[in-house]
């Protein structure tokens, strides 16, 4: 038996998915994963992989990982899964940024610095306004997902460092539930400083 013990933030950057047949199981749209970013937690590490090094790298993380940590989890493990046509290990811990943010704040959280277009959503971008560490914009450029570049690859790093940060916050609530307001006043979370 494998003895895993890292915990990984990861995001998976593909070629346009058909979502609608998606959701519905239908994962044939996935053609390529252009590349993936693992973020240590415990250590802030970052590992990239791209093009054909994404599998090697999801195998490594499939070795490695205790617990994957993700923003909509549920893609980046269906992505992962498709790609090398494998499950993840039972024993591995699956967490889901998304779904804890819409259990922690099912009506939201400091919407006034969310533009109007996010407010009340659940999105990763929504939550990079409130936490103060922000996604970038890259997933707007036209086409910005039709290939690998430099470009994506930073853009699934930065991905990953606002879901670190999120994570943190969330965490940081879990714990210390109605004192979490006064740790925010006085040690508010940080765009987190990867290695």
């Amino acid at each position: 038996m494998t003895h895993r013990t890292r915990r990984f933030i990861v995001d998976c950057e593909t070629n346009n998915i058909n979502f609608d047949a998606w959701h519905k199981g239908d994962f044939s749209s996935l053609h390529i994963v252009h590349c993936l970013c693992a973020i240590d937690v415990d250590t802030n590490k970052v590992y990239r992989f791209r093009n054909e090094r994404v599998r090697d790298g999801i195998i490594w993380i499939f070795g490695q990982a205790k617990e994957v940590i993700a923003h909509y989890a549920k893609f980046d493990v269906q992505v992962m899964e498709a790609y090398i046509g494998a499950k993840f290990p039972d024993d591995i811990t699956i967490t889901c940024t998304q779904k804890m943010a819409k259990g922690m704040f099912p009506n939201g959280y400091r919407e006034d610095s969310v533009p109007d277009n996010l407010r009340k959503t659940n999105k990763l971008e929504a939550w990079g306004y409130r936490i103060g560490v922000h996604k970038g914009l890259f997933n707007k450029k036209k086409n910005a997902f039709d290939g690998y570049s430099d470009d994506l690859m930073e853009y699934c790093v930065r991905d990953c460092t606002v879901t670190l940060a999120l994570y943190r916050f969330l965490m940081r609530r879990k714990r210390w539930n109605v004192l979490a307001p006064i740790f925010d006043y006085f040690a508010p979370i940080r765009e987190p400083q990867l290695v």
